[in-house]
């Protein structure tokens, strides 16, 4: 019997649709475990890694909801959509960034492969807190959007304070 060695479709399909992908799978995948202390963060991490989170796309193809449109553009919804093609996510993604930087008297910019997956850290302890903010932020906006509910920058803001705290960060 020939059996073929099993091999991750999430990276794969991850370099296919952003061929400017750097990042190590590998470093991708050690992050996971470091990234929160929280496994419903650490899961959240990995099904996104892999490919894996829900999206509206999902839920019409299993005849769960009726359209595959994004709650807050219209748009069709996928995986890439939510985080980087959805008007309202880049906004909010974006006003996090704005906010850390302010907060942590910073200037970083990222790109489309650091928004989704952290920044190299090299054991610097302001971006593990800016890669923790960015899992939050899409941990939360997923959330919100997945139960068709209004992202509160407010409520969101205070609840990642919560987090930071949770985390040994503040």
């Amino acid at each position: 019997m020939n059996r073929k060695e099993p091999c991750a479709t999430g990276p794969n399909k991850w370099q296919r649709d952003l061929p400017q992908f750097t990042l190590s799978w590998s470093t991708i995948f050690k992050r996971i475990k470091s990234i929160s202390k929280q496994n419903k963060l650490k899961e959240f991490f990995y099904k996104l890694a892999h490919r894996i989170v829900i999206t509206k796309k999902e839920l019409h193809l299993y005849g769960i909801e009726d359209n595959k449109s994004c709650h807050y553009c219209g748009d069709d919804d996928s995986l890439l959509h939510s985080f980087l093609g959805c008007q309202i996510a880049v906004d909010f993604l974006r006003k996090v960034l704005c906010w850390f930087n302010e907060k942590e008297n910073s200037s970083i910019t990222l790109n489309s492969e650091e928004i989704l997956f952290g920044v190299a850290t090299d054991n610097d302890n302001k971006i593990k807190q800016l890669n923790f903010c960015l899992l939050y932020a899409k941990f939360y906006f997923h959330f919100q959007k997945i139960n068709q509910r209004a992202c509160n920058w407010d409520a969101f803001v205070r609840k990642l304070n919560f987090m930071l705290k949770i985390e040994g960060f503040a």
